[in-house]
């Protein structure tokens, strides 16, 4: 029971993930579940472009398609676990919880892109040196780290579903309003 509840989507508003009501045009992976509606999936594509216009041709073709998936993480149904932002004892992330193999891949091609992505000065400092610049990136618990967790079956089975009961009852999401009552 513990691992089913610890295994659960959220965003980084810590409400759970959604259906857009129009499909996101950036983030389309997203498009039937997740934490972004239209209006986030643009400003994620502005930021796209702000950060892009400083890549040289080069730079461009090697990292346009991982500077898209990292943005959209956001609107990933598992940000908050992703940004790490559930524990409050952690500072708060601007670059989603890597896996080790793609980070390596992303430190080799476009470490350089992070100057222009997060204001993380701790993790800028760390730029040369790959083994502290992915540990810094990594996750405590890998089963979120990305990009794995978009193929790991025990997150992904369900998600999104609704599912009712023999008498027609829908499973609900509830939302603490107060604490020790």
């Amino acid at each position: 029971f513990a691992e089913l509840a610890s295994s659960h989507p959220q965003c980084l508003d810590f409400k759970p993930p959604f259906k857009p009501p129009r499909p996101l045009t950036f983030c389309v992976q997203y498009s039937n579940f997740g934490c972004c509606d239209a209006g986030r999936d643009a400003a994620l594509l502005e930021r796209y472009y702000r950060i892009s216009e400083h890549f040289g041709q080069a730079t461009y073709n090697a990292c346009a398609s991982h500077l898209q998936s990292l943005l959209c993480q956001e609107c990933s149904p598992y940000a908050a676990h992703l940004y790490d932002a559930e524990d409050p004892s952690t500072p708060e992330r601007t670059v989603p919880g890597l896996c080790q193999d793609y980070c390596i891949q992303v430190w080799q091609d476009c470490r350089s892109m992070f100057h222009y992505f997060t204001p993380d000065k701790e993790l800028l400092a760390l730029e040369n040196n790959r083994v502290k610049f992915c540990r810094y990136l990594s996750l405590d618990d890998t089963d979120y780290c990305f990009p794995h967790l978009l193929t790991n079956e025990h997150l992904n089975q369900d998600l999104g579903l609704v599912t009712a009961d023999s008498e027609g009852c829908l499973q609900l999401c509830l939302v603490e309003i107060a604490n020790g009552l």
